[in-house]
Parts: C-alpha cells; sequence; structure tokens
C-alpha cells in the first residue's frame, strides 16, 4: 500500500496526521516500515496535525488523540494552530474570498512549507488514497473540465524555497480506503489506537460504511434531494458508471449541486 519510491533513506520525513482514518493508518505503515528488520525505511519520521480552530470540541479530541498516538509511537509531533475563520473573513475583506475549505488547505500547505523552510523536514507527507484521486477527477469533470485540465492529484509535488526546497508527497495513491480500513482493523485487534474521527470519514471503529454500501445509492439520492429528474442524463451516467465505487457525503453533495447546474 505503501509507496516508497520518492522516500530515501537519510530523508526526515513529516507526516500530515489528521486524526482520521486515512491519515492515521499512513502513520501506521510508515513506522512499521522504518522499524523492519531488513530494507527499512532508514528515515527520521515526524508528524504534524493542524488545529484548524474549527468544529470546537470534536477538533480539540482529533488532536488530543493524533498526540495520543505520536507518544505511543514515540514520533515526535508538530502542532500548529490556525483559524480558518479569520482567515476567510480577511479574504472577504480583501476581495478575494475563499470557502472554508480553501482557505483550510491553503493554511495547512503555508505550514507544510514552513517546516520545510525551517528545516524540520525535507518531504511532508499527506494520505490521499485512490478515492481522492477518483473524486478529484469525477468533480472537475462535473464541472466542465476539458480533457487538458482533468489532472489528478500528483504524487509528488516540489515545494520551492530559496533556502531549503522540500516536497510533498502523496504514498497511498495506489491505494484504496478499504484496504486501510482492513489494515486499521487487523492492526486495532492487535492494540493498534483507534482513530477518533466522525462517521463521514470512514473510521477503523465504523466498518459498516463500506464500498458496497455508499456509492451510487448515496449519490442518487444526493441528486434526488437536489430535484433532479431520475432520468436525467447526469443521474443515468451516476448510475451506470459509479456503482462500484465509495465516495464521502460530502462528495456526493457536490455531485448534486454540480448535476443540478448541468440540467438547468
Amino acid at each position: 500500500m505503501l509507496n516508497r519510491e520518492h522516500i530515501h533513506p537519510g530523508d526526515r520525513i513529516c507526516a500530515a496526521v489528521s486524526g482520521g482514518a486515512d491519515s492515521v493508518a499512513m502513520l501506521l505503515l510508515l513506522y512499521a516500515a522504518n522499524a523492519l528488520p531488513r530494507n527499512a525505511l532508514g528515515v527520521g519520521l515526524s508528524a504534524v496535525h493542524v488545529h484548524h480552530g474549527l468544529r470546537g470540541d470534536e477538533a480539540d479530541a482529533d488532536l488530543a488523540f493524533v498526540e495520543t498516538v505520536c507518544v505511543r509511537l514515540e514520533v515526535p509531533l508538530h502542532v500548529l494552530h490556525a483559524s480558518v475563520p479569520d482567515r476567510v473573513a480577511k479574504a472577504r475583506e480583501a476581495g478575494q474570498p475563499e470557502t472554508v475549505e480553501e482557505a483550510a488547505r491553503n493554511l495547512r500547505y503555508e505550514i507544510f512549507r514552513q517546516l520545510i523552510a525551517e528545516g524540520h523536514a525535507d518531504s511532508i507527507l499527506t494520505a490521499h488514497t485512490l478515492d481522492d484521486q477518483a473524486e478529484t477527477v469525477l468533480m472537475k469533470l462535473l464541472r466542465g473540465a476539458w480533457t487538458e485540465g482533468l489532472s489528478g492529484i500528483h504524487p509528488v509535488v516540489i515545494v520551492p524555497n530559496a533556502a531549503r526546497p522540500g516536497k510533498i508527497l502523496r504514498p497511498l495513491l495506489s491505494a484504496r480506503r478499504a484496504e486501510l480500513e482492513e489494515f486499521l482493523r487487523n492492526n486495532i485487534s492487535r492494540g493498534a489506537p483507534t482513530p477518533r474521527t466522525p462517521m463521514r470519514r470512514l473510521p477503523a471503529t465504523a466498518f459498516a460504511i463500506t464500498c458496497s454500501q455508499s456509492s451510487a445509492n448515496t449519490i442518487l439520492r444526493s441528486i434526488r434531494r437536489s430535484r433532479i429528474s431520475p432520468n436525467s442524463p447526469v443521474t443515468m451516467r451516476l448510475a451506470g458508471k459509479w456503482n462500484s465505487a465509495a465516495f464521502s457525503p460530502k462528495f456526493c453533495s457536490q455531485v448534486g449541486r454540480c448535476a443540478a447546474a448541468a440540467e438547468q
């Protein structure tokens, strides 16, 4: 599951851990690969958690969980606090509005660049999966992107910096969420920490949400809430093509909005 192609012995790598199932699985995979008796990664492993100033007690619980995991693994943890609401307000005042999601992502990547520039890491690793890749491409299709605009999530992104160039790596892009869930379920049975994360993010403690149960039906329900005809071309394409993939409720909601716009 873990792509080691761009990870080299002696690298200082920092795993971005939100507390969700994907990022916790990535941290455990990196930790295990670094402890192998033969062919170990041979890297300096640390983690970073960004508290976005959203979700109140739930976000505090995520932070506490990530701290507990890193203490148990003896992995150094960088904790950085940011205020997404403040950034959204300032961007609006400046006439360059950002959504909450955009602001959170931009803040995270600013923090990642800062960690690299300050010499804490050579690479920051994020837990994007094959499912994320599919969702990204599908959303671009629904928004009307042509082939030249359909690039997905890149496995390596160079972070330019005059003093210390670095990289953002996505070592799980070839892995499905279901594989990570299975990995976590097996490790939890042996005492590994359980991700503290909402059901919508597929935690290891709620495996009732599986690829076979989410997917097309959820997407179609979202479309019906958008008052699109069940026989519309968009609905039929969704039903016919995506009945074996698992998508997040947030993605399904976006699909509904985009499909509604496409039908107008």
